[in-house]
C-alpha cells in the first residue's frame, strides 16, 4: 500500500466541503462553522495548500496547510476518515507531508479530539527530523493545546 499526498482541486470542491463537514462536526460539534467558507478558502487563497490523504488512490483525509507572513507553516486540519483510522495511516501520512515540506510548524490539538494529543505526540517522536517540539497555550476555546516544532530536510522539497 503506498500513501500519497495529491491537491485539491478547485473541481474537488463539492466531494472537499461534504468532507470537511463531516470533519468539523466531529472535532468542533458545538462551534458554529460553516465547512463552505472554509473549505472555499481553503482552495482559493495563495497562502493555503490543501492536500487529499491517499492510500493506493483512495481518498483517505485531507491536511490544509497555511504559510505564514514568517515562513513557517500552520497544520490548520488534517483528518484520517473513520474508516481508514487505528492502522497507522495517520502516521504515515504525516511522515509523508512533513516530509514534503520541512520547515517550522505549528498546529492546534481540537479539545473535543483526545486522541489527538496523544497521535501528534506519537507521530512527532517518531520522525527523526522532528526537532524543538514545544506545547503552547491554545488559540482558540475549542483548542486543547498548541504543538510547535522544526522538520529539519531540503527546504527546496516542495
Amino acid at each position: 500500500m503506498t500513501s500519497k499526498l495529491s491537491h485539491i482541486r478547485a473541481d474537488d470542491l463539492s466531494i472537499f466541503q461534504n468532507a470537511l463537514a463531516t470533519y468539523l462536526a466531529e472535532v468542533a460539534p458545538d462551534a458554529d462553522l460553516s465547512a463552505t467558507p472554509i473549505a472555499t478558502r481553503a482552495l482559493s487563497e495563495p497562502d493555503h495548500i490543501s492536500l487529499w490523504i491517499l492510500q493506493d488512490d483512495t481518498r483517505i483525509g485531507f491536511a490544509i496547510l497555511r504559510q505564514t507572513a514568517t515562513n513557517s507553516r500552520q497544520l490548520r486540519e488534517f483528518t484520517i476518515f473513520p474508516p481508514h483510522r487505528r492502522k497507522h495511516l495517520g502516521r504515515d501520512a504525516a511522515h509523508l507531508l512533513f516530509a514534503t515540506y520541512p520547515g517550522a510548524w505549528s498546529l492546534s490539538v481540537a479539545a473535543n479530539s483526545p486522541h489527538a494529543g496523544a497521535f501528534w505526540r506519537a507521530t512527532l517522536n517518531t520522525l527523526p527530523s522532528a526537532s524543538g517540539l514545544r506545547e503552547l497555550a491554545p488559540e482558540l476555546p475549542t483548542q486543547s493545546h498548541k504543538l510547535a516544532f522544526t522538520m529539519l530536510g531540503d527546504s527546496n522539497a516542495a
